[in-house]
C-alpha cells in the first residue's frame, strides 16, 4: 500500500522519523550542522527527487519515503551510509559461501601502523596509502601470494580515533585463496606479509608496525564461521559505522558527541569529512 505526499512548489520538505527511535536521523540533522558546504547531505531525505512524487510504502521493516533526494555518502551521512552497507554486506556474502563451496579457503587480513596523538589525518592517510601501493607493487609480495594460492581480495578502509594514539587508519581484507589454509601454513603466511608490511611503513615514512597488532588475520572453518559467529562480510562492508572498541571513537561517535556539545569531537569530524572525501570504502582487487 502506498500514500502520495506532494511538496508543490517548495525545494523539499524533511520528512524523518523521531530521533527517539531512529538516531540516525539525529545524527543526520548533527552532521549537516556541522558540515554546512555538503549540498547533497542538505538535500537528502529533504528534497523531492526529479520526475516523481514522494510516497510512502510500507514494507517488512516498517513505513519508509520513496521519491527523496539521497546523498549517498557513505562517510558523513549515516542514513545513506547504513542502505549501501547492507548492500554491500550481502554482495559479499555471497561471494563468501561460494568460494567456500567450491573449497576456497577465505580469511580476514587487517592491516595497521603505529601513530600519536600529534599525527594529522591528512598526513597520515597519504603516507598509509603510500605504504600499501609499496606493498602490493612489491615482488616480495607478488611472491608471496603465488606461494599460498592468493585469487584476490576485497579490501575496506576504517578510521577510529583515540584519546591516547589520535587517528588510526586501517584496513580490513577479506582475502581468497585456492585452498583453506592450515594454522600452520596462516601463522607462515602472516609472518612473512608483516616483515614486508614493515618494510612498506618505513618505505612511506609512517610508524613501523608491531607483530600482532600490524598484521592480523583470522581464519574461517566454513560458512558459519562466518555468518553466526564472525560476521565477516558485515565487519568489512559496515566497518566505518560500527562501534569502536573501548578507548576509541568512530567518525559516528565523534558526531554524536559533537551533537552533544563536544568542541574537539566536533573539530575531529570535520577534520575526517574533509580528509575521507572521495575516498573509496571497499576496493575489489
Amino acid at each position: 500500500m502506498t500514500v502520495s505526499a506532494s511538496l508543490g512548489e517548495d525545494r523539499g520538505i524533511c520528512f524523518r522519523e523521531k530521533p527517539k527511535s531512529l538516531s540516525k536521523w539525529s545524527l543526520q540533522d548533527a552532521a549537516r550542522r556541522l558540515l554546512p558546504g555538503h549540498k547533497g547531505l542538505h538535500r537528502c531525505h529533504c528534497a523531492k527527487a526529479w520526475g516523481g512524487s514522494v510516497q510512502v510504502w510500507r514494507g517488512e521493516h516498517g513505513a519508509f519515503f520513496t521519491g527523496l533526494q539521497q546523498c549517498g555518502s557513505i562517510w558523513v551521512c549515516p542514513v545513506c551510509a547504513g542502505k549501501v552497507a547492507e548492500g554491500r554486506a550481502e554482495e559479499l556474502q555471497r561471494g563468501i559461501d561460494y568460494a567456500l563451496e567450491v573449497g576456497h579457503g577465505c580469511m580476514m587480513v587487517t592491516l595497521t601502523f603505529s601513530h600519536g596523538r600529534g599525527d594529522i589525518l591528512a598526513d597520515t592517510l597519504t603516507g598509509f596509502s603510500k605504504a600499501l601501493r609499496a606493498l602490493k607493487s612489491g615482488r616480495s609480495y607478488q611472491a608471496l601470494m603465488r606461494d599460498y594460492g592468493v585469487l584476490g581480495e576485497v579490501r575496506a578502509l576504517e578510521v577510529t580515533h583515540g584519546q591516547a594514539n589520535g587517528w588510526h587508519p586501517h584496513t580490513h581484507a577479506i582475502t581468497f585463496s585456492h585452498r583453506k589454509l592450515s594454522d600452520r601454513d596462516r601463522f607462515r603466511f602472516e609472518c612473512r606479509l608483516f616483515v614486508l608490511w614493515r618494510a612498506a611503513c618505513a618505505k612511506a615514512g609512517i610508524g613501523a608496525p608491531e607483530f600482532g597488532p600490524g598484521v592480523h588475520i583470522r581464519p574461517a572453518k566454513d560458512a558459519a564461521d562466518y555468518v553466526a559467529k564472525w560476521g565477516f562480510a558485515t565487519e568489512v562492508t559496515r566497518s566505518h559505522i560500527k562501534s569502536a572498541r573501548v578507548g576509541g571513537r568512530t567518525p559516528w561517535q565523534l558526531l554524536a558527541d559533537a551533537d552533544a556539545g563536544d568542541q574537539r569531537a566536533a573539530w575531529l569530524f570535520r577534520e575526517f569529512a574533509q580528509c575521507f572525501k572521495g575516498k573509496r570504502q571497499l576496493y575489489y582487487s
